[in-house]
C-alpha cells in the first residue's frame, strides 16, 4: 500500500492506493468530506474500509432530493480520547422509525490509548449516533450499514 498526500486550502488531503485481489483501489478525500485537520495527516487502513465509505456515499447521494442535503446531513468528526464521532439524520428517511438496540463494544480499553478497541452506536431521536476508538470508524459505519441493509 502507498499513500499520497496533497496540499489544498490549508487541508492535508490523502488518497491511498492499494492493491486487493488484484485490483487497484484508489480512495480520495475531498475538503466534503473534512476528515483530514489542518497540518495533519489522515492514515487510512486497507481492511475493506472503501467499499463501508464508497456504501455511505452512495447512501447520502440517493437521501439528496434537492431539499433533504440542505436541512440534514452527515457528520465525521474526531473524538480526543482518540477516536471517531458520527452523526447521521435519519429525518425524512426510510429509517425514522426503524426499530435499532444500542450497541456497545469493548474489546481493548485503555482510556487514551490510540490502539483501543470500542464502539457505542444508537439511534436517538431522527439521528443515527456512533462513537469508536481511532482504528474503528469503519465498524461502526458497518453496524449502520447492517441496519440500513436489514442484517
Amino acid at each position: 500500500m502507498s499513500y499520497e498526500c496533497v496540499r489544498l486550502a490549508d487541508e492535508q488531503i490523502c488518497a491511498a492506493l492499494c492493491t486487493a485481489d488484484g485490483h487497484r483501489v484508489r480512495w480520495v478525500w475531498g475538503a466534503a468530506i473534512a476528515l483530514a485537520r489542518r497540518n495533519a495527516t489522515l492514515t487510512l487502513m486497507a481492511n475493506g474500509t472503501d467499499n463501508e465509505f464508497t456504501w455511505l456515499m452512495q447512501w447520502y447521494a440517493a437521501q439528496c432530493n434537492g431539499e433533504w442535503e440542505h436541512e440534514y446531513g452527515i457528520v465525521i468528526e474526531t473524538v480526543d480520547n482518540p477516536g471517531w464521532l458520527i452523526k447521521i439524520d435519519l429525518s425524512y428517511t426510510e429509517l425514522v422509525g426503524k426499530p435499532f438496540e444500542t450497541l456497545a463494544v469493548n474489546t481493548k480499553v485503555a482510556d487514551g490509548d490510540p490502539k483501543a478497541s470500542w464502539h457505542h452506536c444508537a439511534v436517538d431521536g431522527e439521528v443515527f449516533q456512533a462513537s469508536c476508538g481511532a482504528h474503528d470508524l469503519t465498524t461502526i459505519l458497518g453496524v449502520f450499514r447492517a441496519w440500513v441493509e436489514g442484517q
